[in-house]
C-alpha cells in the first residue's frame, strides 16, 4: 500500500515549490485501518514536517484529511470513536502530534472532506481505495509564497 518514503530533501524540495493555497499529499501517512491512530512507519515523514515547520516560523498550513470507500462524499468511519467522521479525526492526529512537538497550535488547521475530493472515481482497485485515503497539507500563508 505504501510507495518508497520520501527523502527530506525530497519533501522539503516539493514544500519550498508550493505557492499559498496549494497541496501537497503525505503519501506515506498512514494510520491503522477505521482509526486516526498514526502507524510508527509513518514517523519519518512527521519527523520531515516537524522540522519544515520549526525552520520556517511564518509558515502557516491545513492538513486536510480525505478517506476511501464511501459512496458519494460521504465520511468514514471513525471506529474507537464511534462516529462518522474519520477524515478530520486523521487530519486532527496529525496536527495534534505537530502541537505535541512544539508547533504552535494557531500555525496549523485540520479539516476532514471525507470522500468528497478523491483522486481516482470509481473506486475499483484496491489501489484507487490507497490513493483516496491521504492526507494533504495546504500552505495558507508563509513569507516568501505568493
Amino acid at each position: 500500500m505504501t510507495g518508497a518514503a520520501v527523502p527530506r530533501r525530497s519533501l522539503e524540495k516539493q514544500f519550498r515549490e508550493l505557492k499559498v493555497n496549494e497541496t501537497l499529499e503525505l503519501n506515506d501517512l498512514l494510520f491503522v485501518g477505521g482509526t486516526p491512530y498514526i502507524v510508527p512507519e509513518s514517523f519519518p515523514v512527521l519527523d520531515t514536517l516537524f522540522g519544515i515547520l520549526n525552520e520556517n516560523p511564518d509558515l502557516r498550513i491545513c492538513l486536510e484529511g480525505h478517506v476511501c470507500c464511501v459512496d458519494g462524499a460521504g465520511e468514514g468511519y471513525n471506529v474507537p470513536g464511534r462516529q462518522l467522521n474519520l477524515s478530520v479525526a486523521r487530519a486532527l492526529a496529525v496536527r495534534d502530534e505537530l502541537v505535541r512537538r512544539g508547533i504552535a497550535d494557531e500555525r496549523l488547521c485540520a479539516r476532514g472532506f471525507g470522500h468528497s475530493r478523491p483522486k481516482v472515481s470509481p473506486e475499483l482497485t484496491p489501489a484507487d481505495e490507497a490513493r483516496n485515503r491521504r492526507v494533504e497539507v495546504r500552505i495558507l500563508s508563509s513569507s516568501g509564497k505568493r
